[in-house]
């Protein structure tokens, strides 16, 4: 048998299994951040967050509940972005419910990017916003 052949075909199958390794790691790191996700936006204290914004309106700057909205959604808007966390998560009342909370923070992220002189700053919150407001048309 020729050798060369045989390494060949065994670097082909290795390859392969390479590929296939990688698909299902990526696909299991997608689950485990769905899931992290997922117990995350149902956890009591971030409900209560939540409810806050809902019945409010105008937040200073130093507004604690607020600053950890923006930074949740920016959290997870950046996972998104990189595709670390897939789009349809947001699909049906989350994603609804991210957009109607952006835009009763949205006031707050345009005054906290003064303050701070950041126009960064919660800006993948905002690009999920922009992404999510276009996917529901």
């Amino acid at each position: 048998m020729n050798f060369s052949l045989f390494f060949s075909i065994i670097s082909a199958i290795a390859a392969v299994v390479s590929i296939v390794g990688g698909i299902l790691s990526y696909k299991n790191n997608q689950f485990k951040a769905v899931n992290e996700f997922m117990s995350k936006i149902e956890d009591e204290n971030f409900i209560e967050i939540k409810h806050y914004i809902y019945n409010n309106k105008n937040f200073s700057v130093v507004d604690k509940n607020a600053a950890i909205l923006v930074n949740f959604f920016h959290h997870w808007g950046l996972l998104v972005k990189k595709r670390y966390l897939p789009l349809w998560v947001f699909d049906k009342a989350t994603g609804r419910g991210a957009c109607r909370l952006y835009e009763k923070v949205e006031p707050y992220i345009k005054k906290r990017r003064e303050f701070n002189n950041d126009s960064s700053y919660g800006e993948y919150y905002e690009w999920l916003y922009y992404k999510l407001k276009k996917r529901y048309k």
